[in-house]
């Protein structure tokens, strides 16, 4: 794949902008129910918008311990401040959803399973 673009658990990433300020990806969830892992970030706050397809976000509130789920439609959005964990699946083939953020550092990465 190309120096911009990376392969995932759930697809790949296409990387179209990453520098000090700000980074900006199209992540591709290719088959029915792939996902990415529970996750958080430290310094990272980044926003979910979903280009065609399905998902479903699911995070944990930190403040109550709950965890919680929402489908996000094509045009659907979400927030995801810092030291939240968040995953993301695909429900359909080849979903697509556009994600910008404040950096892409790659040891601000805390995998939960």
């Amino acid at each position: 794949m190309n120096n911009n673009v990376n392969e995932t658990d759930y697809g790949y990433e296409i990387i179209w902008a990453d520098n000090d300020q700000h980074c900006g990806k199209i992540l591709i969830f290719e088959k029915i129910n792939s996902k990415m892992s529970l996750h958080f970030h430290k310094n990272k706050s980044k926003s979910w918008f979903v280009n065609a397809g399905k998902f479903k976000v699911q995070w944990v509130d930190t403040a109550d311990g709950e965890v919680y789920a929402q489908e996000l439609q094509e045009g659907g959005f979400f927030h995801v401040p810092a030291l939240m964990p968040v995953m993301l699946e695909g429900l359909s083939a080849n979903s697509a959803m556009a994600e910008v953020s404040n950096s892409n550092d790659i040891n601000d990465y805390f995998r939960l399973n």
